[in-house]
């Protein structure tokens, strides 16, 4: 599961960074810039949902092994 999440994220971020290269060279149309939102919002809630992963993870091996 986690590395589905990391593999998403990382497929996300490279979308994004093509939409902004777009961006770099001429405006954006209305259509580019919602699917512009969409795919920050994506790249976001995935960028949350591995630090939630990764502070659990640490919990638990705190828990299991002590200090």
């Amino acid at each position: 599961m986690f590395g589905n999440i990391i593999t998403n994220l990382e497929a996300a971020e490279a979308n994004l960074h093509k939409i902004d290269l777009v961006a770099e060279d001429r405006e954006l149309d209305n259509a580019e810039k919602a699917r512009r939102r969409e795919v920050r919002e994506e790249v976001w809630r995935l960028s949350k949902m591995v630090e939630r992963m990764w502070i659990q993870k640490s919990r638990m091996n705190w828990a299991l092994q002590g200090d």
